[in-house]
């Protein structure tokens, strides 16, 4: 049975207002018609961030950040809208830069630590 707003399930009731919202949200023809983001899954944001699909213009000018800003105009965004983070703020890419620092620093010190023995 599909749900309909005679059900007491609140999930279905979300279902149906999701795409109650859908049907009305749409640009104007001038921006090109199409459907407006209503949640970071519009986006895309869940297979790769917005910043890892930007170009250097748009790095250059934070204009990647247009659909999520016009996003929080309309509604309260959540953890779900910003989507994943960007490759290069993981914690494995993180982890590997400051492993190379630190090696780095450890063949410093005991080269300099060498000189004084």
């Amino acid at each position: 049975m599909p749900p309909d707003a005679t059900t007491n399930d609140p999930a279905a009731l979300d279902e149906v207002e999701e795409e109650l919202v859908r049907e009305v949200e749409r640009y104007p023809w001038i921006c090109g018609g199409g459907l407006k983001p209503q949640t970071g899954k519009d986006l895309g944001v869940y297979e790769s961030s917005l910043e890892d699909r930007a170009n250097c213009l748009s790095l250059w000018s934070l204009s990647y950040l247009n659909p999520l800003l016009a996003l929080g105009s309309r509604k309260v965004l959540n953890a779900g809208d910003v989507g994943v983070p960007s490759k290069q703020d993981s914690s494995s890419e993180s982890y590997e830069k400051v492993k190379k620092a630190w090696d780095e620093q450890v063949k410093i010190a005991d080269a300099h630590n060498k000189k004084i023995m």
